[in-house]
């Protein structure tokens, strides 16, 4: 339906949610179907990974090991989702080249299913983060429900990451080996297992330039210190969350008609 207006792609896609969220779900099983365990490794993997982090590294920084694993778990969940949004993106266009060519639906219906799987796959994780805080005793608030505009913020920005990876992929995949390494490194300079106030100076401005420390501070502040989130974390995620917005509806606007073709 490469004829249809880019709103009205837009449009149509989102109303044929039941189409994009059944197929993502879809993917979220399938990635485990061989195994036993089958969907209940994405909270079990996140579980290791989790607990091993704050073993290793909380002594070595000092924290205290209950909030430190709470720290890691909320910072973990949301790094993944982001990472994955970039990283997999790539292919989501060529993956799904015979149903674009074969059934008459618009092409925004593919990084809306990329991001939903995404989307699944962490609040399977944030299982492990639940047990988490209510293992380590974890008194919420009633500042919790910033979470709510947290939760909104984060997944437009990754559908806007989706998309935006996907028409570049479509375009430049060898950039898709580079975005991998850049990802990896990206790991390492975002707060998730360590303090960015720890020592102070370059690390903490490193930390207040990277836009995924902020959206991982929204919902860190309302779940762990029991407050809102900062004014420079709220300036940071909205602003980063509308200029992807602009710069990836005018990219597809600018490529959407010719993405079949380059495909």
């Amino acid at each position: 339906m490469m004829n249809m207006s880019l709103f009205d792609d837009l449009a149509s896609s989102l109303k044929n949610w039941r189409f994009w969220a059944r197929f993502a779900w879809q993917d979220v099983v399938n990635a485990n179907i061989r195994t036993h365990a089958g969907i209940v490794l994405y909270p079990v993997l996140a579980a290791i990974w989790i607990v091993t982090i704050s073993i290793l590294f909380g002594d070595i920084l000092g924290a205290d090991r209950d909030d430190f694993m709470a720290y890691v778990g909320v910072g973990y969940v949301v790094f993944t989702f982001i990472s994955g949004c970039i990283t997999a993106s790539y292919s989501v266009f060529s993956r799904n080249l015979k149903i674009i060519q074969n059934v008459p639906i618009g092409i925004m219906n593919f990084p809306l299913r990329e991001t939903s799987r995404f989307l699944f796959q962490m609040l399977l994780q944030c299982i492990t983060v639940a047990i988490i805080f209510v293992a380590t005793d974890i008194n919420l608030t009633l500042q919790a429900f910033w979470i709510i505009p947290a939760v909104i913020f984060l997944i437009i920005f990754g559908l806007c990451l989706t998309l935006l990876f996907a028409i570049i992929g479509t375009y430049l995949p060898d950039l898709a080996a580079l975005t991998s390494s850049f990802m990896r490194l990206l790991f390492f300079i975002t707060p998730i297992w360590w303090y960015p106030g720890l020592r102070g100076g370059t690390r903490a401005l490193i930390a207040d330039m990277n836009p995924i420390t902020h959206f991982i501070r929204l919902f860190r502040y309302p779940l762990l210190e029991g407050g809102p989130p900062p004014p420079l974390t709220l300036i940071m995620t909205a602003g980063s969350m509308c200029l992807a917005l602009v710069v990836t509806l005018c990219l597809f606007a600018a490529t959407r008609r010719h993405i079949l073709l380059r495909l």
